[in-house]
C-alpha cells in the first residue's frame, strides 16, 4: 500500500511537474533548455527505481523528450523569422495555424514529440537554422553595402579638352575594390 500511495505521489509529481514546463512560452523556456534536461534526469532516475510496474506512457514519452532535446536547440528565437516559425511549426510539426512564436510555449513541442524525436527532425532544424544564419549575414552585409551606397562621395576632377569641360570620377580603382570587397562578403 505504501508502495502503491508513493508512486502515486510521484506520478502526481511528475504530472505537476511536466505542466509548469508546458505552460513556459518558448520565447523565455527556449534559453533555459536546461530546465527540460534536468526534469528528464530526474524522472528517468526516479522510474528506474520503481521496481515493478513502471507506466509505459511516461517512459515512452521521457524517451521522446530526451531524444527532442537537440532539435529544440536550434529553435531559437533570436535567429529565426516568421516564415521560418512557419515552415517549422506548420510545416514539419503539423501545428495549426493559428501557432505562432508570439503564443508558442513549450506544450506545442509537446504536441509533436513523436515527430520532433526524429533524427529527421534534428536535421530539419539543422538546415533551418544555419539557413537561417545564412540569411542574417546576407542581411547584414547588404544593409552594411546600402549604408556605404549612400555614404560614399564620388571624388571629381574637371578635365578640360578644347575648350569643354568634362567631370571625370577619379579613384575608379579604389571604388571597384570597395564594391568588390562587398561582393566577396555576399559570396
Amino acid at each position: 500500500v505504501k508502495s502503491v500511495q508513493q508512486r502515486s505521489h510521484h506520478l502526481l509529481e511528475y504530472s505537476l511537474s511536466l505542466d509548469e514546463l508546458r505552460n513556459k512560452k518558448w520565447t523565455s523556456f527556449q534559453s533555459n533548455l536546461s530546465d527540460l534536461d534536468d526534469f528528464v534526469y530526474k524522472w528517468s532516475h526516479v522510474v528506474k527505481d520503481w521496481d515493478d510496474i513502471v507506466p509505459d506512457p511516461i517512459v515512452h514519452q521521457l524517451k521522446l523528450l530526451e531524444s527532442s532535446i537537440p532539435a529544440l536547440r536550434h529553435c531559437r528565437v533570436d535567429l529565426f523569422r516568421e516564415d521560418h516559425w512557419v515552415e517549422l511549426l506548420q510545416g514539419k510539426l503539423r501545428l495549426p495555424g493559428s501557432v505562432r512564436v508570439d503564443n508558442l510555449h513549450f506544450s506545442h513541442f509537446i504536441q509533436s514529440l513523436e515527430i520532433l524525436a526524429t533524427p529527421d527532425a534534428l536535421k530539419f532544424t539543422e538546415t533551418l537554422a544555419e539557413k537561417c544564419r545564412g540569411e542574417v549575414i546576407v542581411r547584414e552585409t547588404l544593409n552594411e553595402f546600402i549604408a556605404w551606397y549612400q555614404t560614399y562621395e564620388i571624388d571629381f576632377y574637371d578635365h578640360t579638352y578644347e575648350g569643354r569641360n568634362t567631370p571625370l570620377i577619379q579613384n575608379w580603382k579604389q571604388i571597384f575594390i570597395e564594391i568588390n570587397d562587398k561582393q566577396n562578403l555576399l559570396s
